[in-house]
């Protein structure tokens, strides 16, 4: 059966050492595709550099709802810039998160929105 890892954040620092190890070792259990989530624009960013150097892997733009205060004019800007790459196969991390407190939810409603809009 072939596998296909939805939400993997190889795109995070622990993974820096052993990347490649972890990659085989999920080719070797029968996953064929990862799909690594940004939870911001430098993750997002990653997750597309990722998917460059290994064709296994594709990536998925977004902001977590729980940095939703990091969002600003620019930031859809940005997101629909990265979303054009080949490699990105989805939005997310995005939507509503209201187990933190992190981000106040009428705030990460208008940004839900905005994207949705779009």
């Amino acid at each position: 059966m072939e596998l296909i890892d939805t939400h993997c954040h190889l795109n995070m620092e622990q993974f820096n050492f052993d990347l490649d190890d972890v990659i085989n070792n999920a080719i070797s259990q029968n996953i064929s595709k990862i799909v690594v989530p940004g939870v911001d624009i430098s993750s997002s960013q990653r997750a597309i550099d990722l998917a460059e150097n290994f064709s296994n892997v594709f990536a998925a733009v977004g902001i977590h709802p729980n940095d939703g205060n990091k969002w600003d004019r620019s930031t859809l800007a940005e997101l629909s810039s990265l979303a054009t790459h080949p490699k990105v196969v989805a939005i997310g991390e995005i939507g509503l998160d209201f187990h933190w407190d992190d981000c106040p939810k009428n705030l990460q409603l208008d940004i839900l929105k905005t994207i949705g809009s779009r």
